[in-house]
């Protein structure tokens, strides 16, 4: 059963969203979904499990947005987030880490403003 998160009102901000993408990250990780999740098409994706497709589409989305930053660093975070998702001092500290290196490369980079 999947559990919603309902009482949101000590949160805000930054802990908000990290919930919010925690909880949605849990419902892949825990196997809510037994059925594979579409694709930005509409059509069934064509991954091994809907984990693996969240992830490459967790790192594709981040890795459009921020062309500069490290992949390698990306993946690695991606999967810090999965393996984390029942741990929350340990994911909202990943969530940090990458918040930090999109402002890294946004400092650095005068076409992103």
């Amino acid at each position: 059963m999947i559990t919603i998160m309902t009482d949101c009102r000590h949160l805000s901000g930054f802990k908000l969203q990290c919930k919010i993408v925690m909880q949605m990250i849990q419902v892949v990780e825990n196997g809510s979904l037994n059925q594979p999740i579409n694709d930005m098409n509409g059509a069934l994706h064509q991954y091994p499990s809907n984990k693996a497709y969240v992830q490459d589409l967790i790192l594709n989305i981040i890795m459009e947005l921020f062309p500069n930053l490290n992949k390698v660093l990306v993946e690695t975070l991606v999967i810090q987030m999965f393996n984390n998702v029942d741990n929350w001092k340990e994911f909202k500290g990943t969530i940090r880490d990458l918040m930090v290196s999109m402002r890294s490369f946004s400092s650095t980079s005068d076409e992103f403003y």
